[in-house]
């Protein structure tokens, strides 16, 4: 859904047909100016006159009063849709912590796992894990229903960032091994901390690196986190499907979905990349795209240090 692109184009039309009536309005008000100079023509040509720019008049307030009901309902109509889409889409958005508690109980099943206590204990965290994210993400979807009428509350605390994309990875192991997905991580040669909310920050890692395994054949995704003087930049470079430089702002408003490509053929809620924006603002920080279609994706967070 364009919902900008149909109000500009709208507005342009409401603007180009106010003009033109104005401009009528002005001419015959111009043409009556000339006929009140010239006496013969008073009385019947100048009632009609008159009548003519009481005509237009109305005809202005007419078709303004259509323009403001098209737009509220265009409003109505694109609201409803919003919620349709999210609604579909609701179910598909718990698909990725669903499908890792999938896998991991496949290979608690089978024969022989009994004698790997190694692996035996990692894929059992990784349910336990994978079911408190599912508790979160409950939580972060009605926190970011509520996010249009309040500003997002903050519980900060001192965050380790490599230990915190490290355990990122960790939730998404059993994706990442079923999509045979190649991850690079390179942490940072200085220790980097920044004090900001450590679910919700967790959470934005896990939203761009799903993003990353969701949107690629073969995926090869890089991380990288590291500081400048005042920032911590943290880094997710993938080889997806690319987007297209017109729908890099898009991308961050709540329910979009690009419509291009195989993006339909991914359900979500299309609030992964809303929801970080948002996280990011409410530290103070920003997050920024470079993309080009059927050249990755390069998503960057700049985050205060402590």
């Amino acid at each position: 859904m364009r919902a900008p692109t149909f109000k500009t184009i709208i507005f342009s039309i409401s603007i180009a047909i106010v003009l033109i009536l104005a401009m009528q309005v002005l001419w015959l008000s111009k043409i009556s100016n000339i006929y009140d100079d010239v006496p013969q023509h008073e009385g019947p040509i100048q009632h009609e006159f008159n009548l003519w720019i009481i005509v237009a008049i109305l005809l202005m307030g007419v078709l303004l009063s259509m323009i403001v009901m098209l737009l509220v309902f265009y409003r109505q109509h694109y609201r409803e849709e919003a919620q349709k889409q999210f609604l579909d889409n609701f179910m598909h958005e718990f698909k990725t912590p669903l499908a890792v508690m999938g896998i991991a109980g496949t290979v608690l099943q089978s024969p022989g796992i009994e004698q790997q206590s190694i692996r035996l204990k990692k894929y059992a965290s990784i349910v336990k894990e994978q079911s408190e994210q599912l508790e979160n993400k409950v939580n972060r979807i009605l926190e970011v229903a509520l996010s249009e009428r309040k500003q997002v509350v903050l519980a900060k605390e001192d965050i380790d960032v490599n230990a915190m994309i490290s355990k990122a990875i960790t939730f998404l192991q059993p994706l990442i091994d079923e999509r045979a997905a190649v991850i690079s991580f390179t942490p940072g040669p200085e220790p980097v901390r920044i004090y900001a909310d450590g679910i919700y920050m967790l959470q934005v890692v896990i939203n761009l690196l799903d993003n990353s395994l969701k949107y690629a054949t073969r995926p090869e995704i890089k991380i990288e986190a590291g500081r400048t003087e005042k920032m911590c930049i943290i880094t997710v470079t993938d080889n997806g499907i690319g987007i297209d430089k017109k729908y890099h702002k898009d991308i961050f408003r709540k329910f979009y979905r690009v419509p291009t490509g195989n993006v339909h053929n991914v359900k979500g809620f299309g609030l992964g990349l809303n929801f970080a924006k948002k996280v990011i603002d409410a530290h103070q920080g920003k997050i920024e795209v470079e993309s080009m279609p059927g050249m990755g994706s390069k998503f960057s967070i700049h985050m205060p240090l402590i």
